[in-house]
Order: C-alpha cells, then structure tokens, then sequence
C-alpha cells in the first residue's frame, strides 16, 4: 500500500525548503549563517519525523489490508 499522497506532498514542500536553506546558508554572511543553520537543523529534524509517520502510517495500512474479518 502506497503512503497518503499530502504526507508525500508535504514531505517535498519540506524536502524542497532544505535545499532553499542550505543555498541561502552558503550565500550568507557569517553573522546570519548561525540562525540559518539552527533553521536547517529543526526543519531536518521536523523532515525526519514526518517521513517516520508517513512510514508507520504505510505499515498500518498494509496490516489493515492483510486483516480479515471472519463471521461465524
């Protein structure tokens, strides 16, 4: 079973937000780098998580699709 088509979406938006932060961090000055980075690091962090969910979200499906119901 495929993972939630917004989670994918999301998970790209974010994915797409990363690669924008580490341009700007290579093309700051010092005095910004460090916020920068401190940004990069929780948006890897909320990345992490979300693509976590999104794994656990498909192994849950996968076990609800495999569940029978039997009637006696």
């Amino acid at each position: 079973m495929e993972s939630t088509p917004d989670m994918q979406r999301m998970i790209r938006f974010y994915q797409s937000e990363l690669q924008t932060l580490a341009k700007a961090v290579a093309e700051a000055p010092a005095a910004e780098r460090f916020t920068l980075l401190y940004r990069m690091n929780k948006l890897k962090q909320v990345l992490i998580l979300m693509e976590e969910v999104d794994l656990s979200i498909e192994q849950l499906m996968k076990k609800v699709s495999n569940f029978s119901v039997s009637r006696k």
